[in-house]
């Protein structure tokens, strides 16, 4: 538990200033941690089955090219234009890929292309979020946190009824519930503090409800998602890069799930 703490105010000093001051450090972060969360999906893969080096390369390597390309088309205002492109040409390369690479099934090239597209989508949200702004990143925060924390005191004083009993044991349905009430109040309390000082978000208490609870819902299925795949793999953590948390994926899992959520409704002008 020390050890949870010390990693969790180190994280905290390191993280915090980086998303406030935004920019090209913030970029580079979040391009470097998308790599590696990549590197521990593919890592997670190879505790059964082969996979070759050159899998390694192409993955990492695509999943920068695919950030970069993105954060940048996103900087324009042509993110639809270029996203196809990019999938189209992960396609095609992956196929060329599983063809000549006798050690590239069609299992494991399904399973690249999800250790590619998850983190990348995920971090990729993140960055446009913070870049359209800071405000609407820390609402995503506050929903995140508070659903992982009240979801964990609510199931642990009244849970009985278990969620997902084959995935994740402890998680409850009155567990889950909780945590998304109180994402949703803590959202709007945060959006009244947030609207009195210097920075504002224009959404009304009814539109910061709705999307907390969506995105409370979208953390909550990211957190299983992240489970299902480690229960499927053996493995207890994704890394150790955090002490006492984990890895990238452990610590980031329900986030980029709602960060993906909130981008694509963004993208969709429906908030």
């Amino acid at each position: 538990m020390k050890t949870r703490i010390i990693t969790g105010g180190l994280m905290g000093l390191f993280f915090i200033p980086i998303f406030i001051f935004g920019g090209w450090i913030l970029y580079s972060v979040l391009g470097l941690m998308s790599v590696f969360a990549s590197y521990e999906m593919l890592n997670m893969v190879k505790t059964k089955t082969v996979v070759p080096k050159s899998v390694f390369v192409f993955v990492l390597a695509y999943n920068l090219l695919f950030y970069l390309v993105v954060i940048y088309s996103a900087e324009q205002g042509i993110i639809l234009d270029v996203v196809l492109p990019l999938l189209l040409g992960l396609i095609l390369l992956g196929s060329l890929l599983m063809v000549f690479i006798e050690d590239m099934s069609f299992d494991l090239f399904a399973k690249s292309i999800l250790a590619m597209m998850y983190p990348v989508l995920g971090f990729v949200s993140l960055a446009i979020i913070r870049e359209e702004s800071l405000a609407f990143l820390g609402l995503l925060f506050v929903i995140t946190v508070s659903t992982d924390i009240f979801a964990y005191f609510v199931g642990v004083s009244i849970g009985k009824h278990k969620l997902a009993p084959k995935i994740s044991p402890k998680k409850s349905i009155e567990g889950s519930i909780g945590g998304l009430v109180f994402a949703v109040l803590f959202s709007i309390l945060y959006i009244f503090l947030i609207n009195l000082g210097n920075h504002s978000i224009d959404l009304s208490f009814w539109m910061v409800g709705l999307l907390a609870m969506l995105a409370s819902v979208m953390a909550q299925v990211g957190d299983l998602v992240a489970s299902k795949m480690k229960r499927t793999y053996g493995i207890k953590d994704f890394s150790q890069i955090f002490p006492g948390h984990g890895g990238i994926m452990d610590r980031f899992d329900s986030s980029l799930f709602a960060a993906m959520i909130v981008v694509a409704l963004v993208v969709l002008e429906l908030i």
